[in-house]
């Protein structure tokens, strides 16, 4: 035997159902949305350092590989954070420095971009999180010029 409630008694339980899980709701889309756009900053600075890898390579200039790396970020929100950095290093076949200059050649070394890039959460406090995190992204190329 299945015992029934009057109607007036069941009015307003999928308000209140959906009241209660709502919240729960709001954080997942929030989570997924804050995961999806640190992805795409990872693969914008990881695209970045190997565009300044590559100008170092074809061109054996330290500010050509500079300004394509930095040029990349640029249109990042959080590419001028004091924490977002360009290194560049140069390293011979033998494994000193090289200068990456116009006036030595540097044809066979190696160049090196890394660059740390400070992201912003969307909503840091409502996950539970730091308000930023730094990513890293490094490329290296041989040096052709």
């Amino acid at each position: 035997m299945t015992s029934r409630r009057p109607r007036r008694l069941q009015r307003g339980a999928a308000a209140l159902e959906f009241a209660i899980i709502l919240p729960f709701l709001v954080l997942i889309l929030l989570g997924i949305i804050d995961f999806g756009v640190l992805m795409g900053a990872q693969t914008q600075i990881s695209n970045a350092a190997r565009e300044g890898a590559r100008a170092g390579a074809l061109t054996g200039l330290y500010s050509r590989a500079e300004g394509a790396a930095k040029n990349a970020i640029s249109s990042m929100p959080g590419a001028t954070n004091a924490g977002t950095t360009v290194t560049i290093t140069c390293t011979t076949p033998t494994g000193t420095a090289c200068s990456l200059t116009d006036t030595t050649s540097d044809t066979g070394s190696t160049v090196k971009i890394s660059i740390a890039y400070v992201h912003t959460w969307i909503s840091p406090v409502m996950l539970g999180m730091a308000p930023t995190i730094t990513l890293h992204a490094d490329s290296q190329m041989r040096i052709e010029a």
